[in-house]
């Protein structure tokens, strides 16, 4: 289990360290020690390395690092990027770093001064905000970053590149990309989340002193790997029949939109339920007929005899936004009591009236993706964009729904509070009918006994993992949903490994 803390967590995690015996100043001193024995080994004895630093804790683990590096025959030169009114800590270790005779320089420096200080050095150290950092750069640092940049030296970040939201994601547009990042105590969203992940680098995670048990209990999120998703892979006896393994009904597709029910449909079949039932139009059925000869066939008019039969329900991929789906929609949320995935538009038509919702809490798993999300939230995508670690595990709670946010980087949440980000997966899954094919591998995992939440979490890792194995062979300009799901069986191959 990997752990992952946005800054709010990781001061909690801190106050749980510090109550438990390991105070802030150890914890600062173990910080900028073990980043200094992480770039020793890339440094020739004697070399220069520059130290940005900030006024705050950030800026302390790098006056400590420095301590250390000079301690070891570097010549490191700390420059204060932020002014020299410094947090006690970092002012504490500002003196003793003093002692040592080590080079501090304020800002600003002369005309091209900083450009000649970085002649001759071989590293860049930015401690300049960490997880502290949200907005934009102040006009000062601009520069200085540029010039940093153009020098072509490698930039290792202490936590997080300055000019990168760690909570967020969002990067002012100077920003210091760094060559490596060191993480203290664990990853922070923005080393994951796509739109920040190649400034931060390679991420390293040093130990500081902060156990697991503490970053839970401070509210830190789970990072959604193999292992975790493993859980959720139903066992598949060697006695067992079709019956064994679940009956899903779709409810899905309409006259305009036949493909969204084809690819979940595909998807959940490839996904080891045992039969599936396609509830369409009959020119949705004739598509289905020819091109999924494994699927059975319903019809709307049947609707509660065939809610009887299943297992588990998928609604909403390629169902349309009418009166009549409205009516199919609550049909089935007051006549099936077991577990129903709900996507596209039925989460279109729940947005007009989430109250509908009621009938299905403890039962439902929702698979929005931000635009989605935003209408049932009422809110705008940029604000659930932003706040999805808050939005997600909210909306969980209030409608005791299983929530899948879809994204670049998903994240799942349970009303029970747990919530996990996945950073797996490509950009080829950037095409309309990606989503229908997760829908349907989460559906079969459910009609085949699966609980929710495991089966949330398993079906976002296949539906990732089965996007790598299509990009390996296709790219990631020409992949496919429906070639997704003919990876869908390898990556299934790979999770039921489980090692």
């Amino acid at each position: 289990m990997t752990r992952i803390a946005g800054s709010s967590a990781m001061r909690a995690a801190e106050k749980l360290a510090d109550s438990s015996g390991v105070s802030y100043a150890e914890l600062m001193e173990r910080a900028g020690t073990l980043a200094a024995h992480k770039v020793m080994p890339s440094l020739r004895p004697g070399s220069r390395a520059v130290i940005l630093c900030g006024k705050g804790n950030n800026g302390g683990d790098g006056l400590v690092m420095a301590r250390v590096l000079r301690g070891r025959g570097h010549v490191p030169v700390v420059v204060f990027v932020m002014g020299t009114r410094l947090s006690p800590l970092a002012q504490h270790n500002l003196e003793l770093l003093e002692q040592t005779g080590a080079e501090v320089l304020d800002l600003p420096l002369p005309d091209g001064g900083f450009e000649r200080l970085l002649e001759g050095c071989e590293l860049i150290v930015d401690a300049v905000f960490g997880t502290g950092f949200s907005g934009a750069l102040p006009e000062h640092l601009v520069p200085l970053f540029d010039a940093a940049q153009r020098s072509g030296l490698p930039v290792v970040a202490l936590d997080g590149p300055s000019g990168v939201n760690l909570d967020t994601g969002e990067c002012d547009g100077h920003a210091l990309r760094a060559a490596q990042t060191l993480a203290f105590a664990c990853l922070k969203p923005g080393h994951l989340l796509k739109s920040s992940a190649a400034l931060c680098g390679h991420c390293t995670v040093l130990d500081i002193g902060i156990t697991q048990e503490q970053l839970a209990a401070a509210g830190a999120l789970e990072r959604l790997d193999r292992q975790t998703a493993a859980h959720g892979l139903p066992a598949r006896p060697a006695d067992g029949h079709k019956g064994t393994f679940g009956r899903l009904l779709a409810v899905c597709g309409s006259d305009e939109m036949p493909g969204a029910a084809l690819l979940s449909c595909g998807a959940a079949l490839r996904s080891g339920v045992g039969l599936v039932r396609l509830s369409a139009p009959q020119s949705v059925r004739a598509a289905a007929a020819v091109r999924l000869p494994e699927c059975l066939h319903g019809s709307p008019e049947r609707l509660e005899e065939e809610l009887a039969w299943a297992d588990a329900v998928l609604c909403g991929c390629g169902l349309s936004v009418c009166a009549d789906s409205r009516r199919r929609l609550e049909r089935l949320l007051s006549g099936f009591s077991g577990p129903v995935v709900l996507d596209a538009d039925a989460l279109t038509l729940l947005a007009q009236e989430p109250q509908l919702l009621a009938r299905c809490a403890g039962r439902a798993v929702l698979t929005p993706h931000l635009g989605e999300m935003a209408r049932l939230c009422g809110l705008p995508i940029q604000d659930v964009a932003r706040r999805r670690f808050e939005i997600a595990p909210a909306f969980a709670r209030e409608y005791e729904v299983v929530l899948v946010l879809k994204d670049s980087c998903t994240t799942v949440a349970a009303p029970d509070g747990g919530l996990w980000l996945f950073d797996g997966g490509n950009s080829g899954l950037a095409k309309g009918g990606s989503g229908d094919v997760l829908a349907g591998v989460l559906a079969s995992l459910a009609a085949q006994g699966v609980p929710l939440c495991s089966a949330a979490l398993a079906a976002v890792w296949l539906h990732g993992a089965a996007a790598d194995w299509a990009r390996a062979g296709l790219g990631e300009y020409g992949m496919l949903p429906s070639d997704v799901i003919q990876h869908l069986p390898h990556a299934a191959r790979m999770l039921a490994q489980r090692e």
